[in-house]
């Protein structure tokens, strides 16, 4: 019978070479000490005060680059592990914050007067700092939610205004990364409305919205923020599952019946 002994845990973040921007997230980490075998790492990244948690299985290189955008200026906690034969490593837990996208104006200049008499002014512009950044967005519901077969499913957005941002200029609505005709007939709603745009998705049907992603995007002099949250329609009683197999049924039946009568 063969032992395995756990491996040992992985090294601190390499803050040098990593990214703490919001929507670029990109953490990389030492190798465990001792040239230990790794074959996996499992990380999750956490925020206890918006209850958020996403996990990852990464093969063996110690980086990981995110799909998710995070809030800027916030606390995070990452747990990594090292995982070889099947067996993890005790965890690695770490803090980290990530960035408010700074805009530095920094103004410093001597001014020298030169008149009759000579006379010498030293002016200095202090450095001042301007935070700034691209739109918050949550969108309800959000997830996975079970839609009834040809119901309509409306989705709420409220975009985020901090008083330290540049004001929303506009927003729009994505369908697996492509924008939303919102005039076209399966849509209704508005993307006008910079604080509280809607969605409606007319007649929910599987070979259209089933497993789609809608998340609602908007924009200041900043650039495009998303939502954080991505909306995956689950459409319940389609045509491939209840309803189908019933119309099959009834067809069959129909046929019975007239075999009968021959």
């Amino acid at each position: 019978m063969t032992i395995v002994a756990p491996p040992l845990p992985p090294g601190p973040i390499d803050r040098h070479n990593s990214c703490f921007h919001p929507e670029k997230l990109h953490l990389k980490w030492l190798k465990p000490p001792h040239n230990t075998k790794v074959d996996f790492y499992s990380i999750t990244i956490s925020n206890l005060s918006s209850s958020y948690s996403t996990s990852s299985l990464l093969s063996w290189n110690e980086q990981f680059v995110a799909n998710h955008r995070f809030k800027p200026g916030t606390n995070y906690i990452v747990t990594i592990m090292s995982i070889s034969y099947s067996t993890y490593s005790q965890p690695h837990t770490e803090e980290f914050r990530t960035l408010r996208e700074f805009v530095f104006l920094h103004a410093l200049g001597t001014v020298l007067f030169h008149l009759q008499i000579v006379f010498t002014y030293l002016l200095t512009a202090s450095m001042f700092l301007h935070t700034t950044g691209t739109p918050l967005l949550t969108i309800t519901p959000f997830g996975r939610p079970n839609v009834p077969y040809l119901s309509n499913l409306e989705i709420q957005c409220t975009v985020v205004n901090n008083t330290d941002f540049p004001p929303t200029l506009e927003t729009k609505w994505t369908r697996n990364q492509i924008d939303v005709n919102i005039s076209d007939s399966k849509y209704s709603g508005s993307s006008l409305n910079v604080y509280n745009p809607k969605l409606v998705i007319n007649h929910v049907d599987f070979n259209q919205d089933g497993n789609a992603f809608f998340q609602c995007a908007a924009r200041n002099s900043e650039g495009w923020g998303t939502s954080e949250e991505i909306l995956m329609i689950d459409v319940k009683g389609s045509m491939c599952s209840d309803q189908y197999i019933s119309l099959k049924l009834s067809k069959m039946l129909k046929e019975l019946e007239l075999m009968n009568l021959i």
